[in-house]
């Protein structure tokens, strides 16, 4: 398992391995912390350009998971994905 913390105005994220394939049986954490501790004036905003993630109907094996603090919902995204990313 590879884990990484971001912490940063703004950046850039590629999954391990790009532009080829990531491995089986990988597993990956990216935590991103917002740089200003007051969430009251600021927000993260996370943008996809594309995903090709391979498609299970309920995203059980590869996804990518997106939570807005620790014990709150988890939102999975898995399948092709190039338009309509601002969702």
């Amino acid at each position: 398992m590879r884990n990484s913390t971001i912490e940063s105005r703004e950046g850039q994220v590629k999954t391990p391995n790009y532009p080829l394939s990531y491995s089986n049986d990988a597993h990956f954490r990216l935590h991103i912390k917002a740089t200003n501790t007051s969430m009251d004036s600021e927000r993260l905003v996370v943008r996809f350009k594309h995903i090709d993630i391979e498609y299970q109907e309920n995203c059980l094996y590869d996804y990518v998971a997106l939570q807005a603090y620790e014990d709150g919902p988890v939102t999975k995204l898995c399948g092709h994905h190039t338009t309509n990313m601002d969702r």
